[in-house]
């Protein structure tokens, strides 16, 4: 509500503008009215202090991200009461009601067989992927709208600091040509995938106010947004649009939860109530909207796509539309005129005039509000850079060199004498910014200090490190004149040129800008196949937790939490240890590679098992790959550097990679270790190099290439003995 201070501002101000129109609306103005009080003040002086109390309104802010959620709708209805949400009611054509949240199942894996569980695993990997190529497209979206909403508006501002005016702008950039829309859009393009990578690696933060540091970190191929802590302050991030879980909510629904009730974090005890309902949910999920490219149709990363798929057609089409065009020339028709003459049934014209339809867009073109939006805010930074606008100016006051305005652009230089400022307070450079611009290493900064009251404020220093000042004042708060950073070639152009020239050059971006867009697809960017690779690597139930987790955690029951956790973990160690055995049933047939894909799942289920690694590294270094055998290892040996089987496999390792030195190293203290604590009576014998076990265990059992399901403090057989003697003397032959 407001004070009483600017009410009696405001009625102030409204008296004067009725005074204004009709003397006769005032009656102590009117002649035939009351008589004036004594020292009455003026209808211009009331109005004079209304000015003293009226506030600009804050910097216009800028249009948000809109982003469709992947929320799933329950597919079936139910048909005998479809307006009532029939809480409970269970609608699975086998009858099985969802499991509660607090109970888990205390059998795991004992209720299903093999079969069944790799068929549940195979579908949640289905969902998986489909979750992150719907993923991808999302930071496709967001790196649009980061271009749309800042790329673009500081590039204009950078066009006008190198003296560009209206006249050259409308002429020289908008009707530039074709070959400098074809350079705008490739330079756009190269924009575009960079911020896609980095929202994908976690290094942009998923937020509509594209500010505060990122917490996230790369895991495989997905870097997923944190949820803020529970019981810290709030993160820069706290608006970040979260990937919140995976939604179930579809399959949920149909097993008795109501549709309020919507959990993005459901245990595995629970998706595997009915696994024939949740294989026919894995294949109706929604999947990515555009088409894969016709130039990874062969690839290996076509595996397990679910999407549509470009046809040769469509792509020819599309990479036209990224080629640049020739000049456009006026083909008058030949005959007579424009007598359009007669075409026979065979004419090639006739037979290539075929349409060919364009995929699906992910998003539609921004709109027009959203332009605007954008345009008033641009128009607002080039008020505060000093552009003098009176339209901008009555709605925001006068330039006060607000930071935001400031952000992401590269300051001139200031002069060093007169503190940098002129007498119009304009900066001063040895250089015009229209001759030769100025690296942003040497222009202004904006540094974050105490003000009066202990507050944080921005405030811009110099590069000498003292704060620009004027001589004259102005209607800054602090009674200094605003500095006035673009050049003259720009402010002396009257204001309706300029605004004129900033939405045509503005919307002449944002069309090509979508343009190009559109014609590229977001899974041509150079590491998708990587990132796809790194998907398949992980297990599927693995890559789920991580996922859920975060939703889970913003649960107001922190036992329900702990309850969840738990029952993961046991989930990912009976997994894992099925991986483990698969492992080892791949080693004993001497397939190796499918060995280390086995292991590196179970790895990524539970990575606290040193016994995973070490059998990884045995499959490695029969596959000859010594470097990933010897940073398995290293990890090893950096959590128990007496590790003998670490040390030998990496003896092995260093030996094919022609490290003699440090295999060497490692064999003598393997066998000053095996030395002390070898029995008497050794029994000799024979091992394969490459997989011999040196270590035993009461529980441990081994396979016929000496793969230990176990690793842990154990004695030294001298068949491991007389193996590292044996690799040390084959070292220098």
């Amino acid at each position: 509500m407001p004070n009483s201070t600017t009410a009696t501002a405001s009625l102030h101000a409204l008296t004067e503008r009725l005074a204004s129109q009709s003397r006769s609306l005032h009656p102590f103005i009117n002649s035939g009215g009351l008589p004036l009080p004594p020292n009455f003040p003026s209808p211009q002086a009331l109005a004079q202090a209304a000015n003293a109390y009226r506030q600009p309104a804050p910097p216009p802010s800028l249009p948000s991200i809109q982003i469709q959620g992947r929320h799933q709708e329950p597919s079936t209805s139910d048909p005998t009461n479809g307006d009532e949400k029939r809480v409970g009611v269970v609608r699975c054509p086998e009858g099985r009601a969802w499991q509660e949240k607090n109970r888990h199942a205390s059998e795991r894996l004992g209720r299903f067989s093999e079969a069944e569980m790799d068929g549940f695993v195979d579908d949640m990997g289905m969902i998986l992927r489909k979750e992150y190529d719907c993923w991808v497209e999302q930071c496709w979206q967001e790196a649009f709208h980061h271009l749309f909403t800042h790329t673009l508006p500081n590039l204009i501002i950078h066009l006008i600091m190198t003296g560009s005016t209206p006249n050259f702008l409308r002429r020289k950039i908008v009707y530039g040509g074709q070959q400098l829309d074809h350079l705008f859009q490739s330079q756009m393009l190269h924009l575009l995938y960079e911020e896609l990578e980095k929202r994908l690696s976690g290094l942009r933060p998923h937020s509509n106010a594209e500010a505060g540091p990122s917490t996230l970190d790369k895991l495989s191929t997905l870097a997923l947004p944190t949820p803020p802590s529970a019981g810290g302050a709030p993160s820069a991030n706290q608006n970040s649009l979260y990937r919140d879980g995976v939604c179930f909510h579809g399959l949920s629904h149909n097993h008795g939860i109501p549709e309020e009730e919507d959990d993005h974090g459901p245990c595995l005890c629970q998706l595997t109530t009915c696994l024939n309902c949740f294989r026919n949910s894995a294949r109706q999920r929604k999947g990515p909207t555009s088409l894969l490219p016709y130039e990874l149709k062969s690839t290996r990363v076509a595996n397990g796509w679910l999407g549509g798929i470009e046809s040769e057609e469509q792509s020819k089409l599309r990479q036209d539309s990224l080629k640049r065009k020739a000049t456009n020339s006026i083909n008058l028709p030949s005959g007579k005129g424009f007598i359009q003459n007669s075409k026979s049934p065979n004419s090639p014209t006739l037979n290539s005039s075929k349409k060919v339809e364009r995929g699906p867009q992910i998003f539609p073109h921004p709109q027009m509000t959203d332009v605007l939006a954008v345009e008033e805010h641009l128009r607002w930074r080039l008020k505060e850079l000093g552009a003098r606008d009176p339209a901008v100016e009555t709605r925001y006051g006068p330039s006060t060199n607000h930071p935001i305005a400031l952000d992401g652009i590269d300051l001139p230089a200031f002069s060093q004498s007169e503190d940098g400022i002129s007498e119009d307070g304009s900066v001063k450079s040895a250089v015009p910014p229209s001759k030769a611009p100025v690296p942003p290493t040497t222009g202004n900064k904006i540094k974050v200090a105490k003000g009066r009251g202990g507050k944080l404020r921005k405030m811009i220093i110099n590069p000498n490190g003292t704060v620009p000042k004027s001589k004259e004042n102005s209607s800054m708060k602090d009674g200094k004149k605003a500095v006035v950073y673009l050049p003259k070639e720009w402010t002396e152009e009257e204001a309706a040129q300029r605004n004129t020239a900033i939405v045509l050059t503005f919307r002449h971006f944002v069309k090509l800008l979508h343009q190009i867009s559109t014609a590229a697809s977001p899974f041509s960017y150079p590491s998708y196949a990587k990132d796809i690779d790194e998907l398949q690597r992980v297990h599927p139930i693995a890559l789920y937790r991580r996922l859920a987790e975060p939703s889970v955690q913003r649960r107001d029951d922190p036992n329900e939490l702990r309850a969840w956790q738990g029952c993961m973990e046991k989930w990912a160690e009976e997994l894992g240890g099925k991986e483990r055995k698969r492992g080892n049933e791949y080693s004993n047939s001497k397939d190796h590679a499918s060995a280390v894909r086995s292991y590196t799942r179970a790895i990524s289920l539970d990575g606290k098992k040193t016994v995973y690694y070490s059998n990884r590294a045995i499959a490695l270094n029969n596959l000859g790959e010594f470097e990933k055998a010897e940073q398995d290892c290293n990890y090893l040996l950096k959590i128990d550097n007496k590790n003998q089987k670490a040390l030998y496999q990496r003896a092995i390792s260093r030996k094919g990679l022609g490290k003699l030195k440090l295999a060497e190293m490692d064999l003598e203290e393997l066998l000053k270790q095996t030395d002390y604590t070898a029995t008497p009576t050794p029994t000799p014998t024979t091992a394969a190099p490459a997989t011999a076990n040196l270590t035993t265990n009461t529980n441990t059992n081994s396979n016929s290439n000496g793969i230990s399901d176990k690793s842990a403090a154990a004695t030294v057989v001298p068949a491991g003995n007389e193996s590292a003697r044996n690799l040390r003397n084959s070292l220098y032959r």
